[in-house]
């Protein structure tokens, strides 16, 4: 696991990575900006990611998530919601807090990707609580 605590408060990192096994079956591109703030206490995660279903025409997905050093907490707030399976569900339901649209399996994303394994594949692992608003 990488130690942004330390890293990101010191320098701006730059985290890229490919993410092959996703719900959707696609395989999704991204890199992220670990941008810290004065305070020390808060990073803010700006990237972008994108899928290659069709050379040429990919999608991309520009996100930004503001980090809570002290309490090991992303929050994000520009996302939408899809069914997902049971297994993924349950990989994450712990560490969302966030209203469920309704009785359905579904999870955050940001059409191409789960925004809670984008976030662990960012992280390096699953952060304490992932929080949408």
């Amino acid at each position: 696991m990488n130690d942004y605590r330390i890293m990101t408060t010191q320098q701006i990192n730059v985290i890229t990575g490919v993410i092959q096994e996703n719900e959707l079956g696609n395989t999704v591109f991204y890199w992220a900006n670990f941008l810290p703030h004065y305070n020390n206490n808060t990073i803010y995660i700006i990237g972008e990611c994108s899928s290659e279903e069709t050379p040429g025409l990919e999608e991309k997905i520009s996100f930004f998530y503001t980090y809570n050093i002290k309490t090991d907490t992303v929050i994000v707030s520009k996302y939408s919601f899809t069914n997902c399976s049971p297994e993924l569900y349950e990989k994450y339901y712990l560490n969302i807090v966030c209203e469920q649209p309704n009785e359905y399996i579904t999870i955050p994303w940001n059409k191409i990707i789960a925004i809670p394994q984008l976030i662990e594949h960012i992280f390096g692992s699953i952060p304490e609580k992932i929080v949408f608003q």
